[in-house]
C-alpha cells in the first residue's frame, strides 16, 4: 500500500543517506516524521564539505563517513555513487507528481517526500 502514495525506494533511499551522510559529531537522532501528506528525514548537521541542496540534485556526491558507506555497499544498500538524491527526485516525481523538498541548514539536513493522500 505505501508504494501507491509513497515510493519505497526513495524513502530507503533518504534513510540510507541520512545514516551514511549525517554530521556524527552532532549529538542527536535522525528524525523519521510522518504527516498525511508527507514524509520527512531530518538528519544532524549541514551538508557535507562543498555540498549544498543544488549540487546535490546534480548528484555531487562528498562521502562525509567512508566507513559506513563501504558497509551500505557491501550490504548492496549503496548503488553508483551520486545518483541517490536524483535518483529519489525522478521516483517521487514519478509517483506523486511533485518534486521532494530538499532543505540543508546549518544543523540539519530535511528531506520532505510528498504523498498522494488517497489512492487512485
Amino acid at each position: 500500500m505505501i508504494a501507491k502514495i509513497l515510493p519505497e525506494e526513495a524513502l530507503r533511499e533518504t534513510l540510507v543517506n541520512a545514516l551514511i551522510h549525517r554530521d556524527y559529531t552532532i549529538r542527536g537522532p535522525i528524525r523519521l516524521l510522518i504527516f498525511q501528506d508527507r514524509v520527512e528525514v531530518r538528519s544532524p548537521g549541514k551538508p557535507p564539505n562543498t555540498v549544498d541542496v543544488e549540487t546535490m540534485k546534480l548528484g555531487t556526491h562528498v562521502p562525509r563517513n567512508p566507513i559506513l558507506l563501504s558497509h551500505f555497499a557491501k550490504l548492496g544498500y549503496v548503488t553508483s555513487l551520486g545518483t541517490g538524491v536524483p535518483r529519489v527526485i525522478r521516483l517521487v516525481s514519478q509517483a506523486v507528481g511533485k518534486e521532494p523538498n530538499i532543505v540543508g541548514r546549518d544543523f540539519e539536513v530535511m528531506v520532505s517526500i510528498p504523498r498522494r493522500t488517497h489512492v487512485q
